[in-house]
């Protein structure tokens, strides 16, 4: 078992990559809505990040006592599905 000292670093290491990976997609989303063009993004990457942060948003949930980890998890699964549904409206039709 790790030492409450190891489980704090970890959860405050997570909590910085969380935040950073959370100001990744709203350029993205912005753009988006902006151009109205999705031709260049990959629906298959934006489904792999969603998976993983579900993954993710379950270890937080079950092994830390640490919702804001949870939510941080979830906030970041919905942000990569509503890029994955801007992308699907705006793919150009062939």
């Amino acid at each position: 078992m790790l030492g409450l000292e190891s489980n704090l670093l970890i959860s405050i290491i997570l909590f910085i990559v969380g935040s950073v990976g959370f100001f990744a997609y709203p350029p993205q989303i912005a753009q988006l809505y902006r151009t109205k063009k999705s031709d260049d993004i990959n629906v298959l990457t934006y489904l792999m990040w969603m998976f993983c942060y579900l993954v993710l948003a379950a270890y937080t949930f079950i092994f830390t006592t640490s919702p804001v980890l949870f939510i941080i998890n979830i906030i970041e699964g919905a942000l990569c599905l509503w890029v994955i549904v801007l992308t699907l409206k705006y793919k150009k039709k062939v």
